[in-house]
């Protein structure tokens, strides 16, 4: 514990206000996947998009139309 405690204090005085910066970023990180994300433990790779597939639906957007290109473009 001592050396985490040392190790933490170094970064610190280097780093400045990065690391908290960062432990920031993580936070808000977590609490995005817990709200948008939906749990798929224990589903199988077509139930879980099973799950994908049915709130993009229910929201209006579905993933088969994120990659389409306008009309009118070339590929």
């Amino acid at each position: 514990m001592i050396t985490v405690g040392i190790l933490v204090s170094y970064i610190v005085a280097v780093l400045g206000w990065v690391m908290f910066r960062f432990a920031i970023l993580c936070v808000v990180a977590i609490g995005f996947v817990y709200r948008f994300l939906p749990e798929t433990k224990g589903l199988s790779v077509e139930g879980a998009v099973q799950v994908f597939e049915r709130e993009a639906a229910e929201s209006g957007t579905t993933p088969r139309n994120w990659f389409k290109r306008p009309a009118g473009t070339k590929a």
